[in-house]
Parts: structure tokens; C-alpha cells; sequence
């Protein structure tokens, strides 16, 4: 992974803590890693297939670790994504405002 593309993802983690009230930080980390982890087992097994099939079909290897990594990046992206949603549709049932 390039350094920009590492600096952008460390650049979204940090903007997405900004966004968290203060004190719930640690509680939106748990969800994120609470989500990632009941998701794991299939993510992976997806992730992995692709990754397979790419080497299978280009014989590139350099392709197949950057369909992994943009992968890998996607399923913590998509599990912070999912924490959010997750907490404002809790909220939003409590009768708080989302």
C-alpha cells in the first residue's frame, strides 16, 4: 500500500473520531470491532475467492494484493460505516435525535 493511500486512510480514521461525541469514543470502537467481528468469517471467505480468482485469471500477483488490500480497507470501512448506522438508528428509536 502507498503512503498516500495509508495517510488517507489514517486522515478518514481520525475525521471519523472527530465526528464522535466526546466520551463515546471507545464505545464507537467497540461497535466497529463488535460488527467487524460478527462479519469476519464471511468477509474473509469472500475476500479470499476473489483474491483466487484474480490471481486464477491475470497471473498477476500485484493485481491480486491490491484487489486484498482495497478489500481489507473496504471491510473495516464498511464495519465503521455500519457502527454509525447502527448507533443512530438506536438513537433515533430512543426517541433522540439522529
Amino acid at each position: 500500500m502507498s503512503q498516500r493511500t495509508t495517510r488517507a486512510v489514517s486522515q478518514c480514521l481520525e475525521d471519523v473520531g472527530k465526528r464522535v461525541a466526546p466520551g463515546s469514543w471507545q464505545q464507537y470502537k467497540q461497535a466497529v470491532w463488535h460488527h467487524y467481528r460478527q462479519t469476519l468469517i464471511g468477509t474473509q471467505v469472500m475476500i479470499a475467492a476473489i483474491t483466487v480468482v484474480v490471481v486464477l485469471k491475470t497471473h498477476r500477483l500485484a493485481a491480486a494484493a491490491a484487489f486484498l488490500a482495497t478489500m481489507q480497507i473496504g471491510a473495516l470501512l464498511g464495519a465503521m460505516w455500519a457502527a454509525r448506522l447502527r448507533a443512530r438508528i438506536e438513537r433515533a428509536r430512543a426517541g433522540l435525535r439522529a
